[in-house]
């Protein structure tokens, strides 16, 4: 999780949260928790821009729990009727909950390694990798249960 420099950084977490935050173009956060390690440490500030476009391996900020959370952009899917996104820290063992597109906050675009900010093609791949393999596992379950 994050938290909002200089802003209060309990956000009830609904569909208007990003729609509140949303007039900033640019946040600048300060990483608390190390889920996005070695990428991103405890207590590693960042610069945080709205974008058009989200790309499988980008570093995003979204809504969690209350608070803002600083992860890893895997893909998209549908999910109750709307596209959302599949975000997860590059340490958590499971996906987030989806995502709706419109309270994506924005993107990493400064701080911790450089990586944060240009985001090599072997992550974007390895994003993508790790995405797919959790539909696939998903789908060994469904299968295996029938």
């Amino acid at each position: 999780m994050t938290q909002l420099s200089g802003i209060n950084p309990a956000i009830p977490e609904t569909r208007e949260s990003g729609a509140r935050l949303g007039h900033f173009e640019s946040l600048r956060l300060t990483v608390r928790n190390q889920c996005m390690a070695p990428l991103l440490c405890d207590g590693d500030t960042v610069q945080t821009e709205r974008g058009k476009h989200y790309y499988p391996g980008d570093v995003v900020v979204v809504p969690r729990r209350g608070q803002l959370a600083i992860h890893r952009l895997l893909g998209y899917r549908r999910y109750q009727g709307n596209w959302c996104a599949v975000t997860a820290g590059d340490h958590s063992p499971s996906l987030d909950d989806p995502t709706p597109m419109n309270t994506i906050l924005g993107k990493v675009i400064a701080g911790g390694r450089p990586e944060a900010s240009r985001i090599p093609t072997l992550h974007r791949v390895q994003a993508t990798g790790r995405y797919l393999s959790f539909g696939l596992r998903a789908l060994f379950r469904r299968t295996a249960r029938k």
